[in-house]
């Protein structure tokens, strides 16, 4: 039986797609300020039979101005990474402490963002504060 990968590890979830998919964890608090969430279960997971892997691993993030020092890993509570848009370089800011845990199956049922049209749009506003 041929596997299709649908999501990758990296991928931003579309505002639709967190409405409908059912979280094993609940939503956070929302504050003021944009909110993305991105798959950060690695590919090998998102693979493996939901019997032996049932759940996707998804974090919040913020949109932040530039990459900063918490790029390339420097930190284990955030971490920077760089997305292309249809506008330029859209740069998230992602936290340790604000994951989710989404069923596979119900994760499966929706598409990522594809290509430029990531991060265009927030999903909902995010529990950070200010920094």
């Amino acid at each position: 039986m041929e596997r299709v990968l649908s999501w990758r590890q990296g991928n931003v979830v579309k505002p639709e797609a967190i409405k409908t998919i059912e979280l094993a964890y609940p939503l956070f608090d929302s504050l003021a300020q944009e909110c993305f969430w991105v798959v950060i279960s690695h590919d090998c997971d998102l693979t493996a039979e939901e019997t032996k892997e049932p759940y996707a691993e998804i974090c919040q993030a913020k949109r932040i101005p530039k990459l900063g020092s918490d790029s390339y890993g420097k930190t284990t509570r955030r971490l920077h990474i760089e997305y292309d848009s249809e506008n330029g370089p859209v740069v998230l800011e992602l936290y340790a402490t604000y994951k989710a845990f989404v069923k596979k199956a119900e994760l499966f049922r929706t598409l990522p963002y594809e290509g430029s049209d990531c991060c265009t749009t927030s999903c909902y506003a995010c529990p950070y504060p200010n920094t």
